[in-house]
Protein backbone atom coordinates (compact mmCIF):
# COMPACT_ATOMS: atom_id res chain seq x y z
CA UNK A 1 0.00 0.00 0.00
CA UNK A 2 2.92 2.26 0.88
CA UNK A 3 4.48 1.40 -2.09
CA UNK A 4 1.71 2.39 -4.74
CA UNK A 5 1.38 5.98 -2.74
CA UNK A 6 4.55 6.55 -3.28
CA UNK A 7 4.57 5.77 -7.04
CA UNK A 8 1.71 7.72 -7.61
CA UNK A 9 2.70 10.51 -5.61
CA UNK A 10 6.75 10.07 -7.67
CA UNK A 11 4.54 10.27 -11.26
CA UNK A 12 1.97 12.78 -10.26
CA UNK A 13 5.34 14.94 -9.65
CA UNK A 14 7.61 13.96 -12.41
CA UNK A 15 4.42 14.79 -15.08
CA UNK A 16 3.93 18.09 -13.48
CA UNK A 17 7.52 19.16 -14.36
CA UNK A 18 8.31 20.88 -17.74
CA UNK A 19 11.87 19.20 -19.76
CA UNK A 20 13.87 22.19 -18.25
CA UNK A 21 12.76 21.21 -14.73
CA UNK A 22 12.68 17.43 -15.61
CA UNK A 23 16.26 17.81 -16.69
CA UNK A 24 17.66 19.86 -14.03
CA UNK A 25 16.24 17.69 -11.46
CA UNK A 26 17.69 14.71 -12.98
CA UNK A 27 21.34 16.29 -13.14
CA UNK A 28 20.74 16.98 -9.61
CA UNK A 29 19.71 13.74 -8.92
CA UNK A 30 23.16 12.21 -10.54
CA UNK A 31 25.30 14.90 -9.25
CA UNK A 32 24.55 13.97 -5.94
CA UNK A 33 24.98 10.19 -6.14
CA UNK A 34 28.42 10.93 -6.38
CA UNK A 35 28.43 13.00 -3.16
CA UNK A 36 29.54 11.51 0.09
CA UNK A 37 26.89 12.86 2.05
CA UNK A 38 24.35 13.84 -0.71
CA UNK A 39 23.36 17.42 -0.87
CA UNK A 40 26.91 19.04 0.65
CA UNK A 41 28.74 18.91 -2.38
CA UNK A 42 31.82 16.81 -1.17
CA UNK A 43 32.31 14.89 -3.94
CA UNK A 44 33.93 11.10 -4.34
CA UNK A 45 36.14 11.99 -6.78
CA UNK A 46 37.14 7.98 -7.13
CA UNK A 47 33.10 7.10 -7.12
CA UNK A 48 33.07 9.83 -9.92
CA UNK A 49 36.16 8.98 -11.93
CA UNK A 50 34.82 5.37 -11.64
CA UNK A 51 31.73 6.29 -13.39
CA UNK A 52 33.18 8.16 -15.88
CA UNK A 53 34.88 4.80 -16.50
CA UNK A 54 31.84 3.00 -16.62
CA UNK A 55 30.44 5.30 -18.76
CA UNK A 56 32.91 4.90 -21.38
CA UNK A 57 32.44 1.51 -21.39
CA UNK A 58 35.91 0.86 -19.29
CA UNK A 59 37.70 1.92 -21.99
CA UNK A 60 40.82 4.29 -20.12
CA UNK A 61 41.48 6.26 -23.23
CA UNK A 62 38.05 7.58 -24.31
CA UNK A 63 37.72 8.25 -20.24
CA UNK A 64 41.01 10.02 -19.91
CA UNK A 65 39.92 11.94 -23.32
CA UNK A 66 36.54 12.64 -21.83
CA UNK A 67 38.21 13.73 -18.41
CA UNK A 68 40.88 16.04 -20.23
CA UNK A 69 38.20 17.82 -22.70
CA UNK A 70 35.68 18.35 -19.09
CA UNK A 71 38.80 20.02 -16.78
CA UNK A 72 41.55 21.08 -19.66
CA UNK A 73 44.86 18.88 -19.75
CA UNK A 74 47.11 20.43 -16.65
CA UNK A 75 43.88 19.89 -13.88
CA UNK A 76 43.14 16.58 -16.09
CA UNK A 77 46.31 14.72 -14.81
CA UNK A 78 45.25 13.84 -11.27
CA UNK A 79 42.08 12.60 -12.17
CA UNK A 80 43.40 10.41 -14.80
CA UNK A 81 45.46 9.13 -11.95
CA UNK A 82 43.04 7.61 -10.30
CA UNK A 83 41.64 5.32 -13.12
CA UNK A 84 44.86 3.26 -12.99
CA UNK A 85 44.65 1.51 -9.14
Amino acid sequence: MIAELLEAHCRRVLNNLNHDDLYDYALNIIRESFDVNPGFGDTNVRSLVEGILTAEGGDQDSAEEFIIGAVGEEEAQAFINLLYP
